[in-house]
C-alpha cells in the first residue's frame, strides 16, 4: 500500500511501542544458552530515542530483526493474519483519522497537569495477556 506509507508507518511505531502480546512462549528443540541484558539498554540499540512516537522510523531502512509485533520464526510460528491484519489496521486508522478529529479528554481532576504528567499517564499501559492501556479517554469528533 504505497499511497498509505504514512498510515502504515503510525500504526507499526504504534505497535514497537506499545506491542499487544508482549511475551510468545515457545518450546527449544535443544539446549540453548541466552545471554540477558538490561532491556531498556538493549532498546536503545535497536531504536534510535526509542521512547519517542516517531513514526518516521518506519518510512527508511530500519531493523527488521528489532520490529516483531507478530511473532517470528519458521512460517509456521509466524501469525498467519498478520499481512491481513496490516492491511485492515491501516485501512481503518486512515479513515478513522479523514473523518474525525481526536483529541483526549479534558477532565477537572486533571487540570493542572503539565504536557509531560499528561502524557505518561495517557500513556500507561498494563500488560496481562495482551497489552492495553490504562485508560484512555478519547472524544472523535466528525470532520466537516
Amino acid at each position: 500500500m504505497p499511497s498509505l506509507s504514512y498510515s502504515s508507518a503510525v500504526f507499526n511505531e504504534a505497535l514497537r511501542m506499545f506491542p499487544p502480546v508482549t511475551a510468545m512462549p515457545k518450546l527449544n528443540t535443544e539446549d540453548t544458552t541466552f545471554t540477558l541484558t538490561d532491556v531498556n539498554g538493549a532498546t536503545k540499540t535497536y531504536w534510535e530515542d526509542p521512547y519517542t512516537f516517531k513514526p518516521e522510523r518506519f518510512l527508511g531502512d530500519w531493523n527488521r530483526d528489532a520490529f516483531l509485533p507478530f511473532s517470528g520464526g519458521k512460517l509456521q510460528s509466524m501469525c498467519t493474519g498478520r499481512k491481513f491484519s496490516e492491511t485492515e489496521a491501516t485501512a481503518v486508522l486512515t479513515i478513522l483519522l479523514s473523518r474525525y478529529t481526536i483529541s483526549i479528554k479534558d477532565e477537572p481532576q486533571f487540570a493542572g497537569e503539565t504536557y509531560e504528567q499528561r502524557k505518561t499517564r495517557i500513556l500507561d499501559a498494563r500488560s496481562h495477556l495482551t497489552l492495553a492501556p490504562t485508560r484512555l479517554p478519547l472524544v472523535f469528533r466528525r470532520r466537516t
